[in-house]
């Protein structure tokens, strides 16, 4: 090649500094340039895919000049240093192909999966946005169908409690007008049922002596008038009044013909005490009314 110099020193023009060709870092400098040649082209060197490098142009030979004399190297000559040639490497393009296929098919690859997993991993960002969204729907949903309910029951509540208020008041004001009436008519039954039902009992006379001398306190003398017909009657159960007053005190049990059946006035040394029977159902009556008046005033 005319490029390649004998091992010995070339005669430099004058006020040049000498030279010295650097072969191994000229021919590395080559092959990078040519692999970057080759990455920047899809096409195939065409010389049985070899790499062919070229004589030195000019300008890269620039700074360097031939020999002069017996120290020029003709073209195809044999120095005899062949050993400090360095020859440029073949290079196989195709398995550079092979190489740069496979790393394209794994970019491809991965860049594929990133997209799959980008479009799952949205889907699932959608599906837990979507659910999320639901789910908070249907809580606002629920929550307000609860407030709903809750202030449909407080009106109906208050609507009950309304008509409670009014029916208890219409119930206060008939009970008001009818509990005198009823009263009365009540007492009338009583009295009438009363009378009827014990006019010959006369142990009715015995019973109402018995609870009024139990009553009567601090007094020592008795006298019980009751009328004819009941006379004989009293004075054979007199033992058990006697039993009740004590054995110093003083009874006496006669007749008055101004008395009527169940009748009968005790006289002591500490007052009069009228236990008829008529008089004690009037009384009741008295304390029944009483009562009926007190308790609709309570609920007015």
């Amino acid at each position: 090649m005319s490029n390649l110099f004998k091992a010995a020193f070339v005669r430099n023009k004058d006020g040049q500094t000498p030279h010295v060709i650097d072969s191994n870092s000229l021919l590395m400098e080559k092959m990078q340039k040519a692999k970057e040649a080759y990455e920047k082209t899809d096409e195939p060197y065409q010389d049985g895919d070899k790499v062919v490098f070229q004589e030195f142009s000019d300008e890269e030979n620039d700074g360097f000049f031939q020999g002069e004399g017996d120290n020029e190297v003709e073209e195809g000559e044999n120095t005899g240093f062949t050993s400090n040639v360095i020859k440029a490497p073949e290079f196989d393009l195709g398995k550079y192909e092979e190489i740069a296929a496979e790393i394209l098919a794994k970019a491809r690859r991965e860049a594929e999966s990133i997209r799959n997993d980008a479009l799952v991993e949205a889907a699932e960002v959608r599906n837990a946005e979507a659910l999320k969204g639901r789910e908070e729907g249907y809580e606002e949903g629920y929550n307000q169908g609860i407030e709903a309910r809750e202030k449909e029951m407080e009106e109906l509540r208050a609507s009950v409690e309304e008509e409670k208020a009014s029916l208890q008041a219409e119930y206060n004001k008939q009970v008001a007008e009818i509990e005198p009436h009823l009263v009365n008519v009540i007492a009338d039954v009583f009295e009438q049922v009363f009378l009827i039902q014990f006019a010959d009992k006369k142990e009715i006379v015995l019973n109402i002596v018995k609870n009024a001398v139990e009553k009567i306190e601090d007094s020592k003398e008795f006298t019980i008038k009751v009328p004819v017909e009941n006379l004989q009657f009293l004075i054979e159960h007199k033992a058990e009044l006697q039993e009740k007053l004590g054995e110093y005190v003083k009874i006496e049990i006669i007749s008055d013909n101004t008395l009527r059946d169940n009748q009968c006035i005790i006289d002591t040394d500490s007052g009069v005490f009228d236990c008829s029977l008529d008089i004690q159902l009037d009384n009741l009556v008295r304390d029944l009314k009483s009562l009926s008046i007190t308790e609709f005033q309570n609920n007015r």
